[in-house]
């Protein structure tokens, strides 16, 4: 798996964070039609150990 960029305690524009996690896993996350849309919003948490 290839890292992310995203460190613990930083804050990332879920714009940002969204686009990185769709280039590295080939998936798609957002509607193309709504990238631009500031609604979106999102919370990334810790997997659980």
């Amino acid at each position: 798996m290839r890292p992310l960029g995203l460190g613990p305690g930083l804050e990332h524009d879920v714009h940002s964070v969204l686009a990185l996690v769709e280039n590295a896993f080939g998936i798609r996350l957002t509607r193309e039609d709504l990238n631009d849309e500031p609604h979106l919003s999102g919370l990334l948490c810790p997997l659980a150990d």
